[in-house]
C-alpha cells in the first residue's frame, strides 16, 4: 500500500470514528429524555452496539499506528526508535493482537511415523486438560502427525467439552482407539505385498516418444565420446529411424502391464489399511466445519512431487498454489493421510485424481496444464515442510508447535549404494529446510512479534541456556516443577524408530508421557499465566520415565 493510500485509510477511519462519536452523543440525549420508554431502551441498545464498533475502530487505529512505527524502524527511517523502545512497541502490538476478536491460534503436528503420533497424543492430552484444545483455530499436520490429526477430526463431534473447555471423555473417544492402531504393524505387510507392483500405473509414467528420443540422444553422446562429432552423426542417423518403433513398443508394453497386473501398489495397500483401521470410508467432508472456539480447521499437508510445492487438504479445499484449488473436496481421508505420510520410495507417489473441471484458477500459473490437475502424484508432506507451518505463519498470532521429527545423524562415511546416497541427500535437504523454518519462528518468538511456543522430542525439558527466557520460570523442585527430568531414557526417545510398526506398551506410554510433560512445561513457561492454569498436571502413566 502506498503512503497516499495509507493516509487515505487513516483519514477515512478517523472520520468514521468522529461520526460514531456524534451518533453516540445523540443517543445519550435520547436516553436521558426517554429513559423508561421503548425509544429509550432502543437508544441504549444501539449505543452499546456503537460503543463496541468504536472500540474496535480505535484498537484498529492504534494497532495500525504501531505497525507503521515498527515498519519505519525496521527500514531504518526513524532513528529515535531503538532497543528497548522497539521491544516495548512489539510487546504492546502483541497484546493488541492477542486481545483482538480475530486473534487466531494454531497448532502444528510434525511428521515422524508412529513415534511422532504417540508423542503428539501426549501433547494433545495435556492441551485438552489445560482447556486449550477447543481454543485452537487451526490444526495443521504432516505425515505421522496427520494420522493423529485426521482421526481427531473424525472424533471431534464425540468429545464432550465442559464449560472449562476440557473434554472429559478425551481418552475413551480418541486416545484408546489410537493406541490400538499403534500396536499394529502396517509397513512390512503393505511394502512386501506391494513389491509385486512397485510402479503403480506404468502407462501414466512411461512416455514412449520421450524415452525413445532420450535413448537416441544417449547413444549419440556415447558415440561422440568414442568417435567425436562424426561418430555422433553416424550413431544418431542409424538409431533415429528405429525411435518410433521403440516408442510404440514401450507404450504398448506399459498398457499391457497395467491391464494384466492385478496387484496393488504399497501406497494403495497403505490406503486400504488406514481405511480399515481408522477411517471406514470417511472423507474430508467428515472433518468438522470450522467455527471459532468450537471447531478448528484441520489442514493435512502432502507434497506435490510434480509441481514441487506443498498441497493443503482440508474440508474447505485441496490447494496447490501453482495449480489452483478444488473447493469442498470429497477425497477419502485414508488417501489424504497416506499421501501426507507417503515417504519415498515405497509409499510415494500416492495418486490423487480429481476431475479437472472442479479446479478453480485463482492466481495459479500452472492451471492450464490440464494433465497436472487430472492426476497429482503426492508424497510425504515432510519432503516440503515437516512441521506444516505455512498456513499458521500466514494466519495466526499464536502458534504452538509439537515436533517429533528426526535429528540428522552424523555418518562416518557415505553409503556405497546409490539408493542410500539418494536418501541421504533427501534427508540433508529436509533437515536444512526444517532448521530454517524453526529459526524463523524462534526469531519471531524472541522479538515478541508473535506469541506461542515450540516443544521438540529431542529437546531438554529444562534448557539451562534457552534462546528465549521463560516468561514464567518453573521451580526446579516441588509444586509447579516440570513433571519429568531429563535423563538417558528421555534422550533415547528422540532416537527411536519412525517406522509404522508395532510399538509395545512401554514405548507407547513413554512417548505419550514425554509429549505430555514437554507441552505442559512449555505452555506454563511461555503461554499461560500461572493463575490461568487449570489444575496441576499429572503424568498419564506415572511409572514411565520417572
Amino acid at each position: 500500500m502506498t503512503d497516499e493510500a495509507a493516509a487515505g485509510d487513516r483519514t477515512a477511519r478517523n472520520l468514521e470514528i468522529e461520526k460514531l462519536q456524534v451518533t453516540l452523543d445523540e443517543l445519550r440525549g435520547q436516553e436521558f429524555a426517554a429513559r423508561e420508554d421503548e425509544d429509550g431502551k432502543k437508544a441504549r441498545q444501539r449505543r452499546k452496539q456503537l460503543q463496541g464498533e468504536l472500540k474496535g475502530l480505535a484498537a484498529g487505529r492504534k494497532r495500525s499506528s504501531l505497525e507503521r512505527k515498527l515498519k519505519k524502524l525496521e527500514a531504518g527511517e526513524a532513528k529515535r526508535f531503538r532497543g528497548e523502545e522497539r521491544k516495548r512497541l512489539q510487546r504492546e502490538l502483541a497484546v493488541l493482537k492477542a486481545t483482538d476478536s480475530n486473534h487466531k491460534i494454531g497448532l502444528a503436528l510434525s511428521g515422524g511415523g508412529y513415534r511422532a503420533s504417540l508423542f503428539h497424543l501426549g501433547a494433545l492430552w495435556r492441551l485438552n486438560e489445560l482447556g486449550w484444545l477447543r481454543k485452537l483455530d487451526y490444526i495443521t499436520s504432516v505425515s505421522g502427525g496427520s494420522i493423529v490429526a485426521a482421526f481427531l477430526g473424525t472424533r471431534w463431534s464425540q468429545l464432550n467439552f465442559g464449560k472449562d473447555g476440557v473434554a472429559g471423555n478425551f481418552g475413551d473417544a480418541f486416545l484408546e482407539p489410537m493406541r490400538e492402531m499403534f500396536a499394529t504393524t502396517i509397513d512390512i505387510p503393505t511394502i512386501s505385498q506391494g513389491l509385486l507392483n512397485p510402479f503403480g500405473s506404468v502407462r501414466e509414467r512411461v512416455n514412449g516418444k520421450r524415452t525413445a528420443a532420450g535413448t537416441v540422444g544417449l547413444l549419440g553422446g556415447v558415440a561422440e565420446y568414442l568417435g567425436g562429432s562424426v561418430g555422433r552423426s553416424i550413431a544418431t542417423s542409424l538409431a533415429r529411424p528405429f525411435a518410433p518403433v521403440v516408442a510404440t513398443g514401450l507404450d504398448a508394453g506399459a498398457a499391457a502391464w497395467d491391464a494384466l497386473n492385478p496387484f496393488p501398489t504399497p501406497a494403495e495397500l497403505l490406503i486400504e489399511t488406514y481405511d480399515r483401521l481408522l477411517f471406514h470410508g470417511k472423507t474430508l467432508q467428515d472433518l468438522p466445519e470450522p467455527k471459532k472456539n468450537v471447531n478448528p480447521l484441520f489442514i493435512l499437508y502432502a507434497t506435490n512431487m510434480q509441481t514441487g510445492v506443498s498441497v493443503r487438504m482440508s474440508r474447505e479445499h485441496v490447494a496447490d498454489y501453482r495449480l489452483g484449488e478444488v473447493k469442498k473436496p470429497d477425497v477419502p481421508l485414508a488417501r489424504v493421510v497416506a499421501a501426507s505420510s507417503g515417504f519415498p520410495p515405497f509409499y510415494c507417489p500416492v495418486e490423487l485424481e480429481i476431475p479437472p473441471e472442479r479446479w478453480t484458477r485463482g492466481k495459479a500459473k500452472l492451471f492450464d496444464r490440464k494433465g497436472l490437475r487430472e492426476r497429482m502424484d503426492l508424497g510425504d508432506g515432510a519432503v516440503y515442510d515437516n512441521m506444516g507451518l505455512t498456513k499458521l505463519m500466514n494466519n495466526c498470532e499464536t502458534i504452538l508447535v509439537s515436533d517429533a521429527g528426526d535429528s540428522l545423524d552424523v555418518l562416518d562415511a557415505l553409503p556405497f549404494e546409490w539408493l542410500s546416497q539418494a536418501v541421504r541427500t533427501l534427508e540433508v535437504a529436509m533437515d536444512q529446510s526444517n532448521k530454517l523454518r524453526r529459526r524463523e519462528l524462534a526469531e519471531e518468538f524472541e522479538l515478541e512479534e508473535r506469541r506461542g511456543v515450540y516443544w521438540g522430542i529431542s529437546k531438554p525439558i529444562l534448557d539451562e541456556k534457552p534462546r528465549r527466557a521463560p516468561e514464567h520460570p518453573l521451580p526446579s523442585e516441588g509444586p509447579g516443577a516440570a513433571l519429568l527430568k531429563d535423563s538417558e531414557r528421555t534422550r533415547a526417545l528422540g532416537e527411536m524408530r519412525t517406522r509404522l510398526n508395532r510399538f509395545i506398551d512401554e514405548e507407547q506410554e513413554s512417548l505419550i508421557n514425554w509429549g505430555y510433560a514437554l507441552s505442559d512445561a512449555r505452555m506454563r513457561q511461555y503461554v499461560i499465566e500461572p493463575s490461568a492454569v487449570l489444575g496441576q498436571g499429572a503424568l498419564p502413566f506415572p511409572d514411565r520415565l520417572v
